[in-house]
């Protein structure tokens, strides 16, 4: 995806949002390319579902262009 503000915000939040804690996260943006990349690892503290989790990610996947 390319590189823009607020695609860590958005996904941090929709994560605790979804009660979700963050245990790792790797981000950087590839300046040759322009591409952004991010790996989060998390737990689900609330029992979240997975496809939840998915849907709910869903609408930044499309404004982001992930």
């Amino acid at each position: 995806m390319p590189g823009r503000t607020g695609i860590g915000t958005a996904i941090s939040s929709l994560l605790s949002a979804q009660g979700c804690n963050i245990v790792d996260s790797s981000q950087f943006d590839d300046l040759d390319t322009g591409k952004f990349f991010m790996r989060v690892y998390f737990i689900s503290e609330e029992g979240a579902e997975r496809e939840a989790i998915e849907e709910g990610l869903q609408p930044f996947a499309d404004e982001f262009r992930m």
